[in-house]
């Protein structure tokens, strides 16, 4: 025939093994299909949410991904310490980002500087409307100066800061200097 099936010698039903001729070789759980050869490398099956590929690694082990075309090119997945971490691991190009992607399209870069950065210029966001990071700590905030909103919610402490155009404000602490035609103002 063309498969070959491998099965404990005691039953004629379960199969472990199955080689088929000019195909793949599935290795099988209980004779459930887990495991598969395909023309471009193979492919796990899992049945549900949970993992379904687990790789085991001595400490210090990775998981390498290699490009074929040059074994240079590669990216490792391992746990430093307790904590997982993705390494470039390139070794003969300047090219050192790692890049999120989804589609096919890039959604966002770290670069080989540490830098953070949107796939595309302007087009992505941190955080949404509804759902917000609580904090973001930074040195320095920069704009190219064509904010169209700063939106704050909650409180916040501004230090040098100049505004042009409608402020409203409950509380000011400190000394506050505006230069307008129309001013006006309860401060105490």
């Amino acid at each position: 025939g063309n498969s070959i099936d491998l099965r404990p010698t005691t039953e004629s039903g379960e199969v472990m093994l199955r080689a088929t001729r000019n195909g793949s070789v599935e290795l099988r759980h209980d004779n459930t299909k887990r495991f598969e050869t395909t023309s471009i490398g193979a492919k796990v099956t899992a049945t549900n949410n949970d993992a379904g590929l687990i790789v085991t690694a001595g400490q210090g082990g990775a998981v390498t991904v290699v490009d074929q075309r040059n074994a240079a090119y590669s990216a490792k997945f391992y746990m430093a310490g307790s904590v997982p971490a993705i390494k470039n691991n390139n070794t003969n190009t300047s090219d050192n980002t790692l890049r999120i992607e989804k589609g096919g399209t890039q959604v966002a870069i770290f670069d080989g500087n540490g830098h953070f950065l949107p796939g595309t210029d302007s087009q992505y966001n941190i955080g949404s409307t509804s759902v917000r990071f609580a904090n973001i700590y930074a040195d320095t905030f920069v704009g190219d100066g064509n904010f169209v909103e700063l939106d704050v919610d909650g409180h916040t402490e501004l230090d040098n800061v100049n505004i042009a155009g409608v402020v409203t404000a409950t509380t000011f602490k400190g000394a506050l200097e505006a230069t307008s035609a129309s001013f006006s103002s309860n401060i105490d």
